[in-house]
């Protein structure tokens, strides 16, 4: 039967198993690919005139599968890929064997994957782990554990054609010898912070760098950082794009302060908020959010905003702006604390945190966008009570309409009465608006829903009458 079949047809056959098996274990991928040989000698022949099918080896699976992927490979730009499995120490016999595979093919290696559960395990390997990589591109490393020893320099400082790294580890990380990355992925925790951002000084080629904290992050790093002993200490000349994720704004403020980034195009934060003093005598505090430190930050290549996106929701907040560089932040108010800041005194503290943090456009950079958009996403039927949930929408919005008096275009969804109260009620707000998008998104039955929707509804009329502006209603 399958002499019968065109070749392309057979070759369609093979593409469509081998995409079928990516959903599967790498042993189970490994064990497909060889049976896929043995069934007929024209699949045999086919797979084996494709070094690339062969290509990602899996070295903590049986050494026989990984000789024979290399050996059908051809050495064609090999992927790697080690896992040492267990947490505890990997076996000597395991070992030698990754030992020996490492040591005589990473030349052939363009992409190594690397996961260490263990320090006993990395000690093992570490001699293998220096073997200079000639054609390596890509590196991804990570160790769950939180010690190994940091001594050791990757490849021997000999990897001049890496372009990505990924690296994951609670501890200092040396950057020296990978100065030909443009993208790089950096934890940062704790105790690598000072000496990881320290070493970014060696990324004067990366285009790309996201400093990102990990899953098992935990409260303990909600702690204050001291500023950098000298700010703006670190310049990266080539860095288009900087990201700053599961970080606390403690965190956020500290890199930010140390680096310049004179050509950026693209800021994302992604930071976690938590309280000071909270059940003191001293009023309760959160901690600053790293927004006006992140709008303020220099460029060669500044472009002003026109256009603003707020969104607040019952445990974070996201402000976005375009420009160059375009900024997207995004606050979670989930640290220490926060999940305490619902009645007064405490909560008092809410209300201007989340007013200084939308209108420092205008506070830090002198800007007053013609374009904003608002999602209010609290609504009572939620029936959660947070910090954010605490406030009175009212004043949130009298605030930012004050602020910014240049809104041409305003569109609003969510919770949206509030809003269109003080519209409607202070003709000095807003004063050149010329239109107004309502989205709702009620749902339907609710008697709180329908009250608030003839509310709005006469709201809107009042509105069209006294102002020069179209008002358009939108039922999600």
């Amino acid at each position: 039967m399958l002499d019968l079949l065109p070749t392309e047809l057979l070759v369609q056959i093979i593409n469509e198993y081998v995409r079928i098996l990516r959903r599967e274990s790498a042993k189970k991928r490994a064990e497909a690919l060889i049976r896929m040989t043995q069934i007929h000698r024209r699949t045999r022949n086919l797979m084996l005139d494709r070094p690339a099918l062969w290509s990602t080896i899996h070295l903590h699976l049986h050494p026989d599968i990984s000789n024979l992927f290399f050996q059908r490979a051809e050495g064609h730009k090999i992927r790697l890929y080690l896992d040492t499995r267990k947490p505890h120490a990997a076996s000597t016999s395991e070992a030698e064997q990754w030992i020996a595979f490492i040591r005589s093919n990473m030349n052939a290696v363009e992409h190594f994957d690397l996961r260490v559960r263990s320090t006993v395990a990395f000690k093992k390997l570490i001699g293998a782990f220096e073997t200079p990589a000639p054609n390596l591109r890509s590196l991804a490393v990570n160790f769950v554990q939180q010690e190994y020893p940091s001594s050791m320099t990757f490849f021997s400082g000999q990897a001049p054609s890496l372009q990505t790294a990924k690296i994951l580890s609670r501890l200092p990380w040396k950057l020296e010898p990978l100065r030909s990355v443009t993208t790089l992925t950096l934890h940062i925790s704790q105790e690598n912070l000072r000496k990881n951002v320290f070493q970014l000084q060696y990324m004067r080629n990366a285009e790309a760098i996201t400093l990102t904290g990990a899953n098992w992050q935990d409260r303990r790093d909600d702690v204050d950082i001291p500023p950098p002993s000298i700010p703006g200490s670190i310049v990266l000349p080539s860095c288009r794009r900087f990201e700053i994720k599961q970080l606390t704004a403690s965190t956020a403020q500290y890199i930010l302060d140390s680096v310049r980034l004179p050509i950026l195009e693209k800021l994302t934060i992604n930071e976690t908020l938590y309280t000071r003093n909270l059940h003191t005598e001293v009023p309760t505090e959160i901690v600053r959010a790293s927004i006006p430190r992140t709008l303020a930050a220099p460029s060669e290549t500044w472009i002003p905003p026109t256009s603003l996106f707020i969104a607040v929701y019952l445990s974070r907040v996201i402000i976005k702006t375009n420009g160059t560089p375009s900024i997207t932040y995004t606050s979670s108010w989930i640290g220490t604390g926060m999940d305490q800041l619902l009645e007064a005194p405490d909560n008092e503290c809410v209300l201007p945190t989340l007013i200084d943090m939308c209108t420092c456009l205008l506070s830090t950079l002198g800007v007053q966008p013609t374009d904003l958009v608002i999602r209010y996403n609290i609504h009572p039927s939620h029936g959660q009570n947070t910090a954010l949930s605490s406030i009175d929408p009212t004043l949130f919005f009298r605030e930012l309409f004050e602020t910014y008096h240049h809104i041409v275009n305003l569109d609003l969804s969510g919770r949206v009465g509030p809003a269109t109260v003080i519209i409607r009620v202070d003709q000095h707000l807003l004063p050149i608006c010329s239109r107004i998008k309502i989205k709702t998104d009620w749902g339907y039955g609710d008697p709180m829903a329908i009250e608030e929707r003839q509310q709005l509804a006469e709201n809107v009329t009042l509105i069209e009458a006294a102002r020069e502006c179209e008002v358009q209603v939108v039922n999600s």
